[in-house]
């Protein structure tokens, strides 16, 4: 895509980063010129490339980067620096728990790698869907339900703290903070500052509307929590 003066937009052409099926995508920028996107295939690992923008056109890395080698569902990605990103998704080789990684990237183009720190997990109750964005450069929110046993199942939200970078790169969970009690879906996040945020879902056990919430964060690490503002309809 280019922007033109006056607001008109060139579209480039599709450019293949998978030469088969691929499930589940989901992409972010990195700065003006790279992004990320991330992705399962047939063997249902997770797996990420790096593209690397030049006018309309886009270069892959050349070597997909594995960051979860089991099945995984429900990916999403929260861009922290022109190098740093965390990819956020349900690890199904460790009972559907909602799992993170930290990735750093090397490179432009073609030579444009991803190292991977530790995993963390954030709950150790399976999730059916997850929504992710950055606050900092250091600081993301993850948005997730739990799923598992009778209903309600309640969505929740954390705030994640990285250090480090590379191999050396883990992730800091703070407390996690119920953002509704009832059974909902389709949850996302966008990131205001780097002390506040939004959280929307749908309510499916009330009126099935669209939901919103302001979180603010208190407190820095393993103690960052959130206050909540009151919620509204979309």
């Amino acid at each position: 895509v280019k922007a033109l003066p006056g607001g008109s937009v060139i579209l480039g052409s599709p450019q293949v980063f998978n030469p088969s099926l691929i499930v589940t995508p989901a992409g972010a920028d990195l700065f003006a010129s790279q992004f990320v996107v991330a992705y399962k295939v047939a063997d249902n690992a997770g797996r990420a490339k790096i593209g690397t923008v030049d006018g309309t056109d886009i270069t892959w890395s050349s070597t997909p980067s594995i960051f979860n080698v089991s099945a995984t569902e429900d990916i999403t990605l929260a861009a922290l620096s022109p190098t740093t990103f965390v990819v956020v998704y349900k690890d199904y080789g460790n009972s559907g728990y909602p799992t993170a990684r930290v990735g750093t990237v090397s490179g432009t183009g073609t030579s444009a790698t991803i190292t991977y720190g530790t995993s963390g997990i954030l709950s150790t109750v399976q999730t059916n869907t997850i929504g992710a964005a950055a606050l900092s450069g250091d600081r993301l929110v993850v948005v997730y339900n739990e799923y598992f046993g009778p209903t309600p199942h309640p969505n929740y939200a954390c705030i994640g703290t990285v250090t480090g970078s590379g191999t050396g790169a883990t992730l800091t969970w703070g407390v996690s903070n119920e953002v509704h009690a009832n059974t909902s879906y389709s949850l996302a996040a966008a990131g205001l500052s780097g002390t506040q945020f939004v959280a929307a879902y749908y309510d499916d056990d009330d009126t099935d509307y669209g939901m919103a919430k302001v979180g603010t964060v208190d407190g820095v690490g393993a103690a960052a929590g959130i206050t909540w503002g009151n919620g509204g309809e979309t």
